[in-house]
C-alpha cells in the first residue's frame, strides 16, 4: 500500500495495538518519506460498541492521532468523513470474536456506501472468518488466511517477504522432522530384527 502512495489511517481495538503499529511501520524497508504517509489514530475502546461508534461517526470517535494532531484537516484525510470514504478497510486479526465484530459492526456501513472490507486473519480465526468471504452475499471482499495464505499472496504479487521466508523455513523443518522419524523407525525395526532371541532355561 505504501509503495502505491496510499495514505494509511491505523486504528486498533487492542490496547497494545497502536504501539505495535508504530513498530510495524518503523520496521518497513521503504524509501525515505514513504513510511511517513500514515496516521496512527490509536486505540478504540469499548470493543463492539467502539466499532459501532467508529462506523457511525468516525471523526467524533477518533478526533486526533497519537500525537494530538487533527489529521482530518490535513490534505490526505480532509475528504474523509466516514469509514466508507476510505478506499479499503483492511483488518489484521487473530481473535475470531474481534473479526466477527468488525464484519458485523463496520461491514454494513461500508457495504451501504460501496466500501470494501478485507482481512488478514490468523489460522485460528480463519474457520470463523471464511464463511463471511465464501458466503452469499459476500461480506468480505478479500481474505488472506494464516502463514500459508501470506506466502501465497507474496508469491502471486511477485514479491518476497517474511511470510514466504517463514513458510519455507517451516516446510523445511517439517520435512527434516519426517526424515528423522523415518530413520528412527527404520533403525528400530532393524535392531529388533537383528537382536538375538532370548534363550530358554
Amino acid at each position: 500500500l505504501l509503495s502505491r502512495k496510499a495514505s494509511l489511517a491505523l486504528v486498533s481495538t487492542s490496547a497494545t495495538g497502536p504501539a505495535l503499529a508504530e513498530r510495524l511501520m518503523a520496521s518497513l524497508d521503504q524509501q525515505p518519506g514513504e513510511v511517513n504517509n500514515y496516521a496512527n489514530l490509536g486505540y478504540i475502546p469499548g470493543g463492539t460498541i467502539g466499532l459501532f461508534s467508529l462506523a457511525r461517526n468516525l471523526r467524533q470517535t477518533l478526533p486526533y492521532d497519537l500525537g494530538g494532531a487533527d489529521i482530518w484537516s490535513s490534505a490526505s484525510f480532509q475528504s474523509v468523513n466516514s469509514v466508507a470514504d476510505f478506499g479499503l478497510v483492511l483488518v489484521l486479526v487473530s481473535d475470531p470474536e474481534t473479526a466477527r465484530a468488525w464484519v458485523e459492526q463496520v461491514g454494513p456501513a461500508l457495504k451501504q456506501n460501496g466500501g470494501n472490507l478485507a482481512m488478514i486473519a490468523s489460522a485460528q480465526a480463519t474457520p470463523l472468518v471464511q464463511p463471511y468471504f465464501a458466503g452469499f452475499p459476500r461480506q468480505l471482499d478479500g481474505l488472506v488466511s494464516g502463514m500459508a495464505g501470506g506466502a501465497a499472496y507474496e508469491a502471486k504479487s511477485a514479491g518476497g517477504g517474511i511470510a514466504r521466508q517463514s513458510w519455507d523455513a517451516y516446510s523445511l523443518g517439517l520435512l527434516v522432522s519426517v526424515f528423522i522419524i523415518l530413520i528412527g523407525t527404520a533403525l528400530d525395526v532393524t535392531y529388533r530384527a537383528l537382536r538375538p532371541g532370548k534363550k530358554g532355561k
